[in-house]
């Protein structure tokens, strides 16, 4: 049996974005390493427009990859890049959610995401964002080489 007290993850509200009309909010990872800002689980899944008994569903029977925060005020359940993407494009395909919600979600994920690093050197804060990107590709996936390099090119002999 382990001594170890897991302590809930604190988190303050980074920014709340416009998806399909509804506000949506953002969060800082709960991972310790570089990585895109996190969002609501249930901000999403209303601003996708899913309907009622799924939504019910799905906060029954969450993502397994879904994060609990804790804020001040209550808790949120947050989804990283990768699956709020997955679900924005299951709900246009479904016809659940615009096609402009993709194009909401990213703008609101970069604004997020410029306002994580709001205030950092240039260098920094792109090498952050490189890497929060660079963090979920699989691997072996050659774009990471390339990206890497531009931080830290080859020396030519």
């Amino acid at each position: 049996m382990s001594n170890i007290i897991s302590f809930p993850t604190m988190a303050g509200l980074l920014y709340v974005g416009n998806v399909a009309g509804s506000p949506v909010r953002f969060f800082r990872s709960p991972l310790s390493i570089p990585d895109a800002p996190w969002c609501s689980y249930d901000d999403l899944l209303l601003a996708l427009r899913f309907p009622r008994d799924f939504r019910r569903k799905m906060r029954r029977e969450p993502l397994r990859d879904v994060r609990t925060l804790y804020t001040s005020k209550d808790e949120v359940a947050v989804i990283d890049r990768d699956h709020a993407q997955g679900m924005v494009g299951a709900a246009i395909d479904l016809g659940f959610a615009p096609k402009s919600a993709e194009s909401d979600y990213g703008h609101a994920l970069i604004q997020a995401l410029n306002l994580l690093t709001d205030g950092w050197p240039d260098r920094e804060a792109s090498e952050y964002r490189f890497r929060a990107f660079l963090n979920h590709l699989p691997d072996g996936d050659d774009r990471a080489a390339s990206l890497a390099d531009l931080f830290h090119p080859k020396r030519q002999p």
